[in-house]
């Protein structure tokens, strides 16, 4: 998995372009470098100066993770909203923060990170993997 894909799927976590709580693309760009993580053999996203890219960190996000924050800036969109009526029809924020919260607890709750990238052994790349497991 790439980013483009990495991205892709996030999105779908976060239902990102529903309003009323859409995220910008550019929110979705920070979510995603919040996912970064820790590749299977122990490689950094970033160098120890915490700006420069790693250049032997296998391609690894943790997506779940990365799902709890972007739920918790919807949550964060709606929390100053009210329930109103009008014209005999009931708007409900609750139920908005509610669901916000619902998803916060699906995602935070699942056991273990998606890693995804290329596995390495030394310096042989031995190919494409998507490991689901507990860390």
């Amino acid at each position: 998995m790439d980013q483009t894909e990495a991205t892709t799927r996030l999105k779908r976590m976060v239902a990102w372009d529903t309003p009323p709580m859409a995220l910008s693309e550019q929110a979705v760009d920070e979510l995603i470098e919040i996912a970064k993580t820790t590749d299977r053999v122990g490689g950094h996203p970033r160098l120890a100066d915490d700006t420069t890219a790693n250049p032997s960190w296998l391609p690894t996000w943790d997506l779940r993770k990365a799902a709890v924050e972007g739920w918790r800036w919807k949550a964060a969109t709606v929390a100053h909203l009210h329930d109103f009526k009008s014209d005999g029809t009931v708007y409900s924020a609750a139920q908005l923060l509610d669901q916000c919260n619902k998803m916060i607890k699906l995602y935070g709750r699942r056991p273990g990170t998606i890693y995804t990238g290329r596995y390495r052994q030394g310096f042989q790349q031995l190919g494409e993997v998507t490991i689901v497991g507990n860390g």
